[in-house]
C-alpha cells in the first residue's frame, strides 16, 4: 500500500508543473477575461461591477451599451453592458451620460470632467456647484460656474468658453430642443424659467403658497418639477405653462432626489435615513418603498439603475 501511495504522489508531484508553467506562459484570464495574478489558474468569482467601498450614483448610458457607477471613495468605473466588463476608470461622485452615449460628465468636489467613454480620455474639465448637463445634440455642456453664472463650451478642447449671467441662484440647468440654456430660479413661493441664451424669463410657476426646496428639468426640457418644504409636488408643461397632472403631496420623511426622463416617476429619499421610496406623480401615490436593508446590500442601487435606464442617473441621497 505505502509503495502505491508513494508512486501516486510522485505521478501528482511530476503533473503539477505542467499546468502551472502553462497558466504563466499563456497569460491565464478569468472567466470574464480578466488576467490572473502570477501562478494562479482560475480565480472564484468576479470583478464585474465589483466597487472596493459602497456605491453612490450609478447612470445607464441611453443606447443600453454602457452603465457607470460611483463609489463613496471617489472612484468611478465605466462598465459595458450588460456583460459587466470594465472599460475605464474614471473620477466619480455625479454621473450623467450625453444623449448620444458618447461622453461621461462626472462631478466631484466642485470639479468636472467630461470623458469620451470610446477611449476613456478627458475631454473637457473644470470648476463648477453641480453636474454640469448636456445639451440634445450631445455637442455642447453648460455648468453652473458661480452661483448666478453659467458656463456654456462645445465639447472640443479647442473650443471657446462662454459665460451666461442671471440675476438669481441658478439651480437646475437643461438645453431645450432648440440649444438654448434654461434655468430654474427658486423665487421664494414660486419658480422662475429664464432662458440664459436669450436673456428673457419663459415661464413662471406658482407653488401654492409654499417655500420652493428643490426642482428637476426632464430631457430637452419639456418638463419642470418642483418640491416645496412642505412636501408638495408638481410637474408643469414647459410648452404650455400648465401642470401636467394634480399636484401631490410626499411623505413628510422624504426628499425629491430623481426625476425619470418622462416625469412620470419620482425618486424620494429619506432625510434621515438610506430609505428610499418611488413615487408616482401622475397618480399621486408610492409605488415602491426602498428599505434601509434594501440599500444596504446593494439592491436599492440596482433597482433604481433599473428603473431609470436607459439614459437615466441616480445617487444616493
Amino acid at each position: 500500500m505505502k509503495t502505491i501511495l508513494a508512486s501516486n504522489c510522485l505521478a501528482a508531484l511530476l503533473l503539477l508543473p505542467g499546468p502551472l508553467a502553462w497558466a504563466r506562459e499563456k497569460n491565464a484570464t478569468d472567466q470574464d477575461g480578466v488576467p490572473l495574478p502570477e501562478r494562479a489558474v482560475c480565480r472564484l468569482g468576479s470583478n464585474r461591477f465589483l466597487h472596493a467601498d459602497s456605491v453612490i450614483a450609478t447612470a445607464f448610458s441611453p443606447d443600453g451599451k454602457r452603465f457607470a457607477s460611483a463609489s463613496g471613495d471617489g472612484q468611478g468605473m465605466v462598465w459595458e453592458w450588460p456583460s459587466g466588463k470594465s472599460l475605464h476608470k474614471v473620477p466619480g461622485d455625479e454621473l450623467r451620460f450625453s444623449p448620444n452615449s458618447q461622453f461621461l460628465a462626472v462631478w466631484r468636489k466642485d470639479r468636472w470632467h467630461v470623458v469620451d467613454v470610446r477611449t476613456g480620455a478627458t475631454v473637457l474639465a473644470g470648476r463648477a456647484t453641480a453636474l454640469p448637463v448636456f445639451s440634445t445634440r450631445s455637442d455642447r455642456i453648460a455648468w453652473t460656474a458661480e452661483p448666478n453664472r453659467v458656463g456654456v463650451q462645445e465639447l472640443s478642447p479647442a473650443s471657446e468658453y462662454r459665460s451666461l449671467h442671471s440675476a438669481h441662484t441658478v439651480k437646475p440647468l437643461a438645453f431645450d430642443a432648440e440649444g438654448d440654456v434654461l434655468s430654474a430660479e427658486m423665487k421664494g413661493l414660486d419658480i422662475a424659467v429664464r432662458d440664459l441664451t436669450q436673456g428673457k424669463e419663459v415661464g413662471h410657476f406658482d407653488l401654492g403658497g409654499q417655500e420652493a426646496e428643490w426642482a428637476a428639468f426632464t430631457s430637452g426640457a419639456r418638463r419642470l418639477a418642483s418640491s416645496t418644504k412642505g412636501g408638495r409636488v408638481s410637474v408643469f408643461d414647459l410648452r404650455t405653462g400648465k401642470p401636467c397632472f394634480p399636484a401631490s403631496r410626499v411623505p413628510a420623511d422624504f426628499v425629491p432626489h430623481a426625476l425619470r426622463e418622462d416625469g412620470k416617476l419620482l425618486l424620494l429619499g429619506g432625510r434621515i435615513t438610506f430609505s428610499g421610496l418611488l413615487w408616482d406623480l401622475e397618480r399621486a401615490r408610492a409605488l415602491s418603498p426602498l428599505t434601509d436593508r434594501f440599500a444596504e446590500t446593494g439592491a436599492g442601487d440596482d433597482a433604481v439603475a433599473a428603473l431609470k435606464r436607459p439614459g437615466g442617473s441616480w445617487r444616493r441621497p
